[in-house]
Protein backbone atom coordinates (compact mmCIF):
# COMPACT_ATOMS: atom_id res chain seq x y z
CA UNK A 1 0.00 0.00 0.00
CA UNK A 2 2.66 2.42 0.95
CA UNK A 3 4.03 1.11 -2.09
CA UNK A 4 0.62 2.41 -4.14
CA UNK A 5 1.13 6.32 -2.30
CA UNK A 6 4.90 6.41 -3.09
CA UNK A 7 4.03 6.04 -6.82
CA UNK A 8 0.91 8.36 -6.84
CA UNK A 9 2.55 11.09 -5.09
CA UNK A 10 5.67 10.57 -7.92
CA UNK A 11 3.14 11.25 -10.91
CA UNK A 12 0.99 13.82 -9.23
CA UNK A 13 3.37 16.43 -8.39
CA UNK A 14 4.31 17.15 -12.22
CA UNK A 15 0.80 16.39 -13.26
CA UNK A 16 0.17 19.15 -10.61
CA UNK A 17 2.76 21.72 -12.18
CA UNK A 18 1.59 20.90 -15.64
CA UNK A 19 -1.88 21.87 -14.71
CA UNK A 20 -1.15 24.57 -13.51
CA UNK A 21 1.73 26.17 -16.26
CA UNK A 22 -1.05 25.46 -19.15
CA UNK A 23 -3.38 27.35 -17.45
CA UNK A 24 -1.77 30.14 -16.18
CA UNK A 25 -2.03 33.35 -17.39
CA UNK A 26 0.63 34.46 -19.98
CA UNK A 27 3.30 36.86 -18.88
CA UNK A 28 3.57 40.17 -20.02
CA UNK A 29 5.97 39.16 -22.65
CA UNK A 30 4.07 35.97 -23.60
CA UNK A 31 1.09 38.83 -24.40
CA UNK A 32 2.86 40.60 -26.25
CA UNK A 33 4.22 37.80 -28.62
CA UNK A 34 0.48 36.53 -28.68
CA UNK A 35 -1.04 40.17 -29.58
CA UNK A 36 1.90 40.63 -32.48
CA UNK A 37 1.89 37.73 -33.71
CA UNK A 38 -1.72 37.79 -34.35
CA UNK A 39 -1.70 41.40 -36.04
CA UNK A 40 0.80 40.19 -38.01
CA UNK A 41 -0.85 37.02 -39.06
CA UNK A 42 -3.83 38.90 -40.14
CA UNK A 43 -1.61 41.36 -41.99
CA UNK A 44 -0.43 38.44 -43.65
CA UNK A 45 -3.85 37.09 -44.72
CA UNK A 46 -4.88 40.66 -46.03
CA UNK A 47 -2.13 41.05 -48.09
CA UNK A 48 -2.51 37.53 -49.17
CA UNK A 49 -5.93 37.87 -50.74
CA UNK A 50 -5.34 41.46 -51.99
CA UNK A 51 -2.36 39.28 -54.14
CA UNK A 52 -4.70 37.26 -54.69
CA UNK A 53 -6.60 39.40 -57.24
CA UNK A 54 -3.65 41.69 -58.09
CA UNK A 55 -0.71 39.60 -58.43
CA UNK A 56 -0.31 39.09 -62.34
CA UNK A 57 2.89 36.46 -62.17
CA UNK A 58 1.19 33.14 -61.23
CA UNK A 59 3.68 31.72 -58.95
CA UNK A 60 3.49 35.61 -56.91
CA UNK A 61 -0.70 33.98 -57.16
CA UNK A 62 0.29 30.81 -56.03
CA UNK A 63 2.47 32.22 -52.77
CA UNK A 64 -0.31 34.80 -52.07
CA UNK A 65 -2.75 31.53 -51.79
CA UNK A 66 -0.55 29.44 -49.47
CA UNK A 67 -0.17 32.59 -47.54
CA UNK A 68 -3.86 33.07 -46.86
CA UNK A 69 -4.31 29.21 -46.34
CA UNK A 70 -1.61 28.47 -44.13
CA UNK A 71 -1.52 31.89 -41.82
CA UNK A 72 -5.75 31.14 -41.14
CA UNK A 73 -5.20 28.51 -40.40
CA UNK A 74 -2.12 29.45 -37.85
CA UNK A 75 -4.34 32.49 -36.90
CA UNK A 76 -7.33 30.70 -35.58
CA UNK A 77 -4.40 28.09 -33.44
CA UNK A 78 -2.72 31.72 -32.45
CA UNK A 79 -6.41 32.70 -31.08
CA UNK A 80 -8.05 30.11 -29.16
CA UNK A 81 -4.40 29.79 -27.62
CA UNK A 82 -4.58 33.41 -26.59
CA UNK A 83 -7.93 33.05 -25.49
CA UNK A 84 -6.63 30.19 -22.98
CA UNK A 85 -4.13 32.49 -21.42
CA UNK A 86 -6.47 35.50 -21.01
CA UNK A 87 -4.78 37.59 -23.99
CA UNK A 88 -7.38 39.76 -25.84
CA UNK A 89 -5.29 39.41 -29.38
CA UNK A 90 -6.98 40.36 -32.44
CA UNK A 91 -6.44 39.37 -35.51
CA UNK A 92 -6.40 42.90 -36.77
CA UNK A 93 -3.19 44.35 -38.20
CA UNK A 94 -1.28 47.45 -36.31
CA UNK A 95 -1.11 50.72 -37.73
CA UNK A 96 2.43 50.48 -39.55
CA UNK A 97 1.58 47.00 -40.99
CA UNK A 98 -2.01 49.41 -42.13
CA UNK A 99 0.71 51.79 -43.81
CA UNK A 100 2.31 48.78 -45.50
CA UNK A 101 -0.66 47.41 -47.04
CA UNK A 102 -2.10 50.76 -47.86
CA UNK A 103 0.88 51.58 -50.04
CA UNK A 104 1.11 47.72 -51.57
CA UNK A 105 -3.08 49.34 -53.01
CA UNK A 106 -1.06 52.27 -54.40
CA UNK A 107 1.20 50.23 -56.74
CA UNK A 108 0.09 49.71 -60.41
CA UNK A 109 -0.27 46.27 -62.00
CA UNK A 110 3.29 46.65 -62.97
CA UNK A 111 5.05 47.12 -59.81
CA UNK A 112 2.51 45.18 -57.67
CA UNK A 113 3.80 41.68 -57.87
CA UNK A 114 7.67 42.92 -56.62
CA UNK A 115 6.00 45.43 -53.86
CA UNK A 116 4.40 42.67 -52.09
CA UNK A 117 6.99 40.01 -52.46
CA UNK A 118 9.69 42.40 -51.11
CA UNK A 119 7.11 42.92 -48.31
CA UNK A 120 6.91 38.83 -47.77
CA UNK A 121 10.32 38.78 -47.98
CA UNK A 122 11.42 41.32 -44.89
CA UNK A 123 7.65 40.21 -42.97
CA UNK A 124 8.84 36.28 -42.78
CA UNK A 125 11.89 37.29 -41.80
CA UNK A 126 10.58 39.27 -38.91
CA UNK A 127 7.80 36.69 -38.12
CA UNK A 128 10.89 34.10 -37.64
CA UNK A 129 12.61 36.45 -35.33
CA UNK A 130 9.41 36.68 -33.19
CA UNK A 131 8.75 32.96 -33.17
CA UNK A 132 12.08 32.05 -32.35
CA UNK A 133 12.33 34.50 -29.55
CA UNK A 134 9.27 32.78 -28.06
CA UNK A 135 10.13 29.23 -28.39
CA UNK A 136 13.32 29.92 -26.84
CA UNK A 137 12.14 32.52 -23.90
CA UNK A 138 8.56 31.42 -23.45
CA UNK A 139 8.08 29.96 -19.72
CA UNK A 140 4.68 28.84 -20.97
CA UNK A 141 5.16 25.32 -22.68
CA UNK A 142 1.90 25.56 -24.71
CA UNK A 143 3.20 29.18 -26.22
CA UNK A 144 7.05 27.84 -27.05
CA UNK A 145 5.11 24.50 -28.17
CA UNK A 146 2.99 26.81 -30.31
CA UNK A 147 5.88 29.18 -31.42
CA UNK A 148 7.95 26.02 -31.94
CA UNK A 149 5.62 24.31 -34.21
CA UNK A 150 5.04 27.13 -36.24
CA UNK A 151 8.67 28.43 -36.97
CA UNK A 152 8.63 25.22 -39.11
CA UNK A 153 6.04 26.64 -41.70
CA UNK A 154 7.19 30.56 -41.21
CA UNK A 155 10.91 28.98 -42.18
CA UNK A 156 9.46 27.72 -45.10
CA UNK A 157 7.16 30.90 -46.16
CA UNK A 158 10.37 32.66 -45.85
CA UNK A 159 12.49 30.47 -48.25
CA UNK A 160 9.45 30.63 -50.45
CA UNK A 161 8.81 34.44 -50.39
CA UNK A 162 12.94 34.57 -51.14
CA UNK A 163 12.45 32.07 -54.32
CA UNK A 164 9.57 33.92 -56.11
CA UNK A 165 10.97 37.24 -55.06
CA UNK A 166 14.30 36.08 -57.04
CA UNK A 167 12.22 35.15 -59.82
CA UNK A 168 10.22 38.55 -59.69
CA UNK A 169 13.84 40.23 -60.26
CA UNK A 170 14.98 38.15 -63.13
CA UNK A 171 11.57 38.15 -64.71
CA UNK A 172 11.85 39.58 -68.44
CA UNK A 173 9.30 42.48 -67.36
CA UNK A 174 11.77 43.88 -64.65
CA UNK A 175 13.05 47.00 -65.33
CA UNK A 176 16.60 48.57 -64.81
CA UNK A 177 18.13 48.97 -61.38
CA UNK A 178 16.03 51.44 -58.65
CA UNK A 179 17.13 54.92 -58.26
Amino acid sequence: MIRIVNIAAVFALPLALLIATSSRAASSDESEFLTKAAAAGAAEVEAGRMAERRATDPAVQKFARQMVTDHSRINKQLLALAKRKGVSAQAKPTESQEKDLASLKTKDAEDFDQAYMDQMVADHKDAVSLFESAAKNSGDHEISDFASKTLKTLRHHAGMAKRVNKGQAAAPQARGPKH
